[in-house]
């Protein structure tokens, strides 16, 4: 009979014990350690389990290709993600932040366990949504398809129909004006307009090109339009940095 030898999972210290104290997010919620006390809600696997494995799994392991989940470089075992230390208006930028976490973690990470790993360091306002919402729903969010799925049923949530918001954005950039010649007014125009710009992803929107182009003073949307023209260019083909540009040197 060949003899089966346990194999004990190596315990793994955490070396980044000595972070500097971050102030509270909020004075009514307790700040809870992801990995101690809030991750092992969504993980299934016991870290402390022991695997057994014959000799002939050994040697299968060592020439099968494996992928494994790894933890990414420099990863902050204190990250947390919560609305409670911002003001709502931004909020939506917040969520921004959230996605971009979410996508990134999708390089070391299934999506489900990417979702696991974000709802463990939820704090807040944003972890007791979570809590409320009960097996069905919390089933419903674990089997999203992708970040921007998952991040949509939190922005729903906390800043509403992301369609809204657009609308708005558009009804705003189309209102903009500036009548100053100040560079500073030109400099605090543009960067109200670009915001909505590429808000609603105009990079290719000649028509929004135009009312960004429009909405400075005329003397100085026309000399843009003169330097465009002496380029050889059209407004499709200039970027809206460039535009900017064109008029800053009107």
């Amino acid at each position: 009979m060949q003899m089966v030898a346990p194999v004990i999972a190596p315990l793994i210290h955490d070396d980044t014990s000595s972070v500097s104290e971050e102030s509270s997010t909020s004075q009514f919620y307790e700040e809870v350690t992801p990995t101690d006390e809030f991750e092992h809600l969504f993980m299934n696997k016991d870290a402390n389990e022991r695997a057994y494995v014959s000799d002939t799994d050994d040697e299968a392991s060592q020439t099968s290709p494996q992928i494994n989940e790894r933890a990414p470089p420099n990863t902050d075992s204190k990250q947390q993600f919560t609305f409670d230390d911002i003001p709502p208006a931004k909020w939506r930028d917040r969520s921004i932040e959230m996605l971009t976490w979410c996508t990134a973690e999708l390089q070391y990470y299934s999506i489900d366990m990417v979702i696991k790993r974000f709802l463990a360091r939820c704090q807040g306002r944003l972890r007791d949504w979570y809590i409320s919402l009960g097996d069905y729903r919390h089933t419903n969010i674990l089997k999203s398809k992708n970040p921007e799925e998952f991040i949509n049923a939190i922005y729903y949530e906390f800043i509403g129909n992301p369609l809204d918001h657009t609308i708005r954005a558009r009804e705003e950039f189309l209102k903009m004006k500036c009548c100053s010649f100040r560079p500073k007014d030109l400099e605090k125009h543009y960067n109200r307009t670009s915001e909505r710009f590429y808000c609603l992803q105009g990079i290719d929107d000649v028509n929004l090109k135009q009312v960004f182009q429009n909405s400075f003073p005329e003397s100085l949307s026309n000399e843009a339009y003169r330097a465009l023209e002496t380029k050889n260019m059209t407004v499709t083909q200039a970027s809206l940095g460039g535009l900017y540009q064109l008029i800053m040197n009107s």
